[in-house]
């Protein structure tokens, strides 16, 4: 118990010793800085300021008294003026005998300005100038020139010896600022260094039980890292992805079976990534390509974020392969590549495409037999289905509606008039105007023409399309009297293309009434017949973007 006990006294002593000298050497610093701003402040200083400032105001009063005679030249402005310039005279030469701070107020340079000029003036009140006598105008213009002169660099000298002063105060006041601060600190520092003492025993206990948790922890983490390890190795063997380990230096740390399987390549044939794109990118330029995108992805990609990027990579046996990669970048630098050879499916969506691609052209040949055979039976309207079309097409792209809904938008335009099939041709062909039972048939190719394509499989809704293209916005149209937006948008379009190119085209029973009239019928029954949006693109193609109808000899 001894021991300890006189180790406990050893440190209360120390820590006594300590607080006193800290006390002493605080009280030792603010003496010798206290002494250090008393001995330096600036009452000289400012003195010297005040007596710049009585003689700068007397001057000023010379200048006045001097301007004031020139207007009344009277005697007794002239003793004013002369006992003012003798008040200057004498502040100057005392100003000369007293000051103290030249360098910072520059009384001096002061002196030099204002002495001259005010000796001069004073003589010539006196004496005259030139032969001029002391009171003509003459002297006295030439003794305010002199004096305003003077008055104009003693006020900027002045002014330049207030801010050197100011200068001066503000040192001042940041060394007592500085001072402050030290004292601060140092009491800062006392208070910790005495904290720090009496709890050093204490904390000593605290650290070796810390330490002994710490060594346990780490060993409990050493086994975790161990077990992750062989879970980590366990399911990259089993996994038919592709794995890699690379390191911050770029050296392929570990590959597993997977990738070995799928590239051909092992460690000893790819230890760092220079080797790998050599390899696997055999084509210079595409290796290029390549290295670009993965450094501006390594640029512009977080931690932990997957960034996927699809190549082609050259295998080991010399074939081509399509793989995916998704590398993630780990917290300390190194990176995870995943990788899955998705170039059967690639193959499988290629075919698929052409597949998709043929089927395309057997519907457009389709298509075209059949504009062909309506066109056929009414020779008079050929070419009214492909034009109408084409406008319609050129509406919807006006309108910026997406590509998909255009197209189909095209191809219910080249066939919307199918239903004519079922129409006699001598009505169809019919050169003077109908009856009401032949036009009452004519309404019918509408519906027909939706009987025949409804159970066409197709993207876009032809039949419905076709059946709808003649009902009008305000329920006038047929066949079904349908308004507003119970009218497709498809149909919409459709609708003001197939009135704008039959009216400007030529007829059985009627010539060509010219694309102004057919414009002018739109314009007229906008938001009536016709849908707005859709009417106001079909006019800004024609009058302002100068669209015409291809093949169609109209007047304009």
């Amino acid at each position: 118990m001894k021991p300890s006990r006189h180790f406990s006294q050893i440190l209360q002593w120390s820590v006594v010793a300590v607080v006193v000298a800290v006390v002493i050497a605080t009280g030792f610093l603010t003496n010798i800085t206290l002494r250090s701003i008393e001995k330096n402040l600036p009452i000289t200083l400012l003195t010297e300021l005040e007596a710049l400032d009585l003689l700068l105001e007397d001057l000023a009063e010379v200048v006045s008294a001097a301007e004031a005679t020139k207007r009344v030249p009277n005697p007794e402005n002239y003793i004013q003026l002369r006992i003012k310039v003798k008040i200057v005279f004498d502040g100057v030469v005392k100003l000369r005998e007293t000051y103290v701070f030249d360098n910072l107020i520059q009384a001096s340079a002061f002196h030099a300005v204002v002495a001259p000029a005010i000796s001069d003036i004073q003589l010539w009140l006196v004496e005259g100038v030139s032969g001029y006598g002391p009171e003509t105008a003459t002297t006295l213009d030439i003794a305010i020139s002199r004096i305003t002169e003077a008055f104009s660099k003693a006020r900027t000298l002045n002014h330049d010896s207030h801010k050197n002063a100011q200068k001066i105060l503000n040192k001042q006041r940041i060394r007592l600022e500085h001072f402050l601060l030290s004292v601060n600190l140092l009491f800062l520092l006392t208070l910790t260094i005495t904290v720090i003492m009496i709890f050093l025993v204490a904390r000593r206990h605290v650290f070796l039980r810390q330490e002994l948790e710490a060594q346990i922890e780490l060993g409990r983490a050493e086994k975790t890292l161990r077990e992750s390890e062989e879970r980590f190795k366990t399911l990259s063997d089993k996994t038919p992805l592709g794995m890699c380990l690379i390191d911050i230096d770029g050296r392929y740390e570990y590959v597993n079976p997977a990738f070995v399987k799928i590239f051909g390549y092992d460690l000893s044939d790819i230890p760092t990534g220079k080797e790998w794109f050599r390899t696997a990118y055999p084509d210079p330029e595409y290796r290029r390509e390549v290295i670009a995108d993965w450094k501006e992805d390594l640029s512009s990609y977080p931690n932990l974020e997957i960034r996927p990027r699809i190549y082609e990579v050259r295998c080991k046996g010399g074939d081509f392969r399509t793989i995916m990669f998704r590398p993630v970048t780990l917290p300390f630098g190194k990176q995870l590549i995943i990788y899955e050879d998705i170039t059967e499916r690639k193959q499988a969506e290629k075919q698929l495409q052409d597949t998709l691609e043929s089927l395309r052209k057997a519907v457009g040949a389709t298509m075209q037999v059949m504009v062909a055979a309506v066109e056929t039976r009414d020779p008079y309207t050929s070419g009214h289905q492909k034009r109408s079309a084409d406008l319609a097409r050129a509406i919807a792209a006006e309108m910026g509606l997406p590509p998909e809904k255009i197209e189909g938008i095209r191809m219910a335009g080249s066939i919307h008039d199918i239903g004519k099939l079922s129409i006699p041709a001598e009505i169809l062909s019919k050169p003077t105007k109908l009856s009401e039972i032949e036009f009452s048939l004519i309404k019918e190719h509408a519906k027909k023409g939706y009987e025949m394509l409804k159970d066409v499989e197709s993207p876009w809704p032809l039949a419905e399309i076709v059946r709808q293209h003649h009902e009008r916005m305000d329920g006038s149209g047929y066949p079904r009297n349908l308004k507003g937006d119970d009218i497709l948008i498809e149909t919409r379009i459709l609708s003001v293309a197939d009135v704008v190119e039959a009216m400007a085209s030529h007829r059985p029973y009627r010539p060509g009434l010219g694309i102004d009239a057919a414009l002018n019928e739109i314009e007229k029954n906008r938001g009536i017949l016709y849908d707005n949006v859709v009417a106001d693109a079909c006019l800004r193609l024609f009058r302002e973007k100068g669209f015409n109808l291809e093949g169609l000899d109209y007047k304009r």
